[in-house]
């Protein structure tokens, strides 16, 4: 190992060892929208130093690389001031090309990259937001099974129905018969309905973030960032006024639960969740 290898990981390990005793990590707090970014803290400054030593500074992906014949990755700068603060992850895909489920286990969570390895799938994303003995913290339909309740109607659902996965606000089109979903899960907030952007207020909490939205076209986008430095107000303005034409976007679970796990013939791409999460939603190619 060369000298500037092994400072660079020293300097890694004590970026981490700082920021891990003071970054929040509430990360199922409901923001609101800003037309402005947020300067980040010292902590999130910190973290972010530590992920530019992680991720590559060049964007990998700058314009649609297809994965397969029906998904294709893209990464979205986000820029400050000139300066590049996060990279915007989207995976696109035909829903009626995939086979899309849910999967959950909460007596053995694991990190999203080894709920991949374990399923198989070509595409992993985390799922919603779960309490502390990993039971979800909304509604999660699988393989038949049902757990929680639906307990709002400004809550978002991604579900797959008769065959068909929807992103849809609960309060403009509830779920009037679950036995109809044959995979689902709730979460909040809900971040775009119709193409308007449904929060308000002021934000000030930034974390790694997790979505999951629907286009005017009927594509499904999941939605990762690599970095701290996004409301969810901040990520919400992005959206909407980016070019992905996004009619549906509802949050995930963010902060250390996002992460993003992609591995095909050809193609391997994986950004980490930094906790075990008991549920994700699972991708692959229809074969």
């Amino acid at each position: 190992m060369n000298t500037y290898s092994l400072k660079k990981i020293c300097l890694i390990i004590s970026l981490f060892l700082l920021t891990t005793s003071c970054t929040p990590t509430n990360n199922s707090q409901q923001q609101n929208p800003t037309q402005t970014i947020p300067a980040a803290t010292t902590p999130t400054m910190a973290l972010n130093s530590f992920f530019d030593l992680i991720f590559e500074e060049k964007l990998q992906y700058p314009e649609w690389k297809a994965i397969t014949s029906t998904i294709a990755i893209k990464e979205l700068p986000i820029t400050q001031n000139s300066k590049r603060i996060d990279v915007v992850v989207v995976v696109k895909l035909s829903p009626e090309q995939a086979e899309i489920s849910i999967l959950q286990d909460t007596q053995k969570p694991l990190f999203v990259d080894e709920w991949r390895e374990q399923s198989g799938a070509q595409v992993v994303i985390n799922g919603n937001y779960f309490q502390e003995n990993y039971h979800t913290a909304g509604f999660l339909k699988t393989n038949g099974n049902v757990f929680g309740e639906i307990r709002s109607p400004y809550d978002g659902i991604f579900l797959v129905a008769n065959g068909k996965a929807e992103v849809r606000y609960l309060k403009e089109k509830p779920v009037k018969n679950t036995a109809t979903i044959e995979f689902g899960i709730t979460n909040f907030p809900m971040l775009i309905a119709n193409g308007k952007n449904l929060l308000s207020g002021k934000a000030t909490e930034q974390q790694r973030r997790t979505a999951i939205a629907q286009t005017s076209e009927g594509m499904l986008l999941l939605i990762v960032t690599k970095r701290m430095s996004l409301t969810l107000a901040g990520l919400t303005d992005f959206l909407v006024h980016s070019d992905l034409s996004i009619t549906n976007a509802l949050n995930l679970d963010g902060g250390a639960s996002t992460g993003l796990s992609i591995k095909t013939t050809d193609f391997d791409y994986n950004i980490p969740s930094f906790d075990q999460v008991p549920n994700v939603i699972v991708i692959n190619e229809q074969s």
